[in-house]
Formats: structure tokens, sequence, C-alpha cells
């Protein structure tokens, strides 16, 4: 394990996107101007053009010359303090995987932060450009991996029993939310859900419905197209996924 680790990072991840009339061009585009929005630099890239990750220069260089409609994954990493470890201690990340249908925004600001600064409206581009059915916000410990958490792989201090959870949404969840619409990774501060989620049942009660019924279940609001943000308080975290697993909802 790298030492020096920064503290934790938030991660805003999609899934279920379409690639339809959107390349790893575009999101490198998206991915590009969010680097900006917190004054970093992409200085290392990963993806399909290579099985090593690289320096943005050289990858870039590599990606255009066999031309980007062969690149189907894609990840750029930046401001990490360890440049030996940019892909767990960098500030700044943003990575998609078209073939696995799934994508993320990374960043070093607390989830507080997120909506005040204006920074959530990346989110809404990725919603109008690929068209998820599911997505999540949240806030992890760099020594558990955040990043490779969004992805559905366990790293680092992750326990062992966390670590078969994700590595089962990583195997099996991340394909079959696209086919089992209203499938819940977990519950989480931020929560990215369709008209397929809000209609699932919980305590016998359509979950729109039994959200509203209490202040600590949080409150749901239009996203961006067809898409809700479900914002759960801290204090709620607990309580709603106990209730959300009795009624199956969460994966």
């Amino acid at each position: 394990m790298a030492q020096g680790i920064g503290r934790a990072r938030t991660v805003i991840a999609f899934y279920g996107i379409s690639d339809q009339g959107h390349s790893a061009l575009a999101f490198f585009r998206l991915a590009t101007d969010w680097f900006s929005r917190f004054g970093v630099q992409p200085e290392f890239i990963g993806g399909s053009h290579s099985k090593k990750v690289m320096t943005a220069a050289k990858a870039i260089r590599i990606i255009e010359k066999n031309g980007w409609a062969s690149i189907t994954q894609l990840g750029l990493y930046g401001g990490a303090p360890n440049k030996d470890w940019p892909t767990v201690d960098c500030l700044v990340e943003a990575t998609i995987d078209i073939p696995r249908g799934f994508c993320y925004l990374l960043t070093h600001l607390d989830l507080s932060q997120i909506e005040p600064t204006g920074v959530l409206e990346y989110g809404t581009r990725v919603v109008a450009d690929y068209r998820p059915c599911y997505g999540i916000g949240f806030r992890r410990s760099c020594k558990k991996g955040p990043g490779y958490y969004a992805m559905g792989v366990s790293y680092g201090e992750t326990s062992d029993k966390e670590g078969e959870e994700i590595a089962k949404w990583g195997v099996y969840g991340v394909d079959q939310c696209k086919i089992q619409g209203g499938l819940l990774r977990d519950v989480y501060p931020l929560n990215f859900l369709t008209s397929a989620h809000l209609e699932r049942c919980v305590e016998q009660v359509k979950l729109l419905a039994w959200i509203a019924e209490a202040d600590w279940r949080g409150t749901v609001s239009l996203f961006q197209n067809s898409i809700h943000l479900w914002r759960v308080p801290a204090e709620g975290i607990n309580p709603v996924r106990k209730s959300l697993s009795k009624s199956g909802i969460v994966f």
C-alpha cells in the first residue's frame, strides 16, 4: 500500500450508460472540462489503447495515431501527490468503460461542496449524453480505492466482507442494472434514479411516496431528463438501507 495517500475522495458514478452518438472522444472532452474546473491537468491516462497507465501526452499520441473510434475504455488522472500511485491518490479523475456501461467522475471536494459549487452540473452532462439507468454519489477513503469501488473492484484496506459485496456488483450488478430496472446497489448520500426505481414498493408503498413520509428518508427532485436525484441525509443512510434491503430493492 502506498504511503501518504490522501484522506478521501468524492465520486459520482453512473451505470447502464449508452454510447449511441457519444464516443470516448466526447467523454474525453467532458473530462478535460472536469479537470479544468479544479485547476488540475490530466497527468496520466489509462485505457484500451494500452495495458499500462502512461503520461497523458504519450497516451494522446498513441490514441490519435490509432483513432478515437478504437477507444472503448478511458481513464484520466491528475493531481496525485504520489506519482507512483496516480490511480488511487489523484485529486481528480474521470473514467469511462463503454463495454461495461459505466463512467464516473472523482474529485477531492467534500460531498457537501458538490452542489453549492456547481460541480454537479457535470453529472447532468453525463446524463444528457449517455442516458444512464442508475447513478450514485459517495465519499470514500483513498485507502479503500474510491474509483475502484465505483468499478466494482475491492482495493486496499477494504474488509473481506465488503470486498465480496463490491466484487459481486462488479461481476453481476453492473450488467444486471441495465437488464433489471429499479435495482439499487446500496443507499448513498446521492442516488440517481429512474421511474423504475421510484415505483418499486417499500413496506407496501411506492418508493417515491415512502421517501416523502419522513424527513430522515431524504428528498427527491428532477435532476436531468428522466433521472431523479434522491438525496439521503447521513442519519438516514442506515435505517433507509435496512428498510430497502428487507423489501428486496438493494442488490
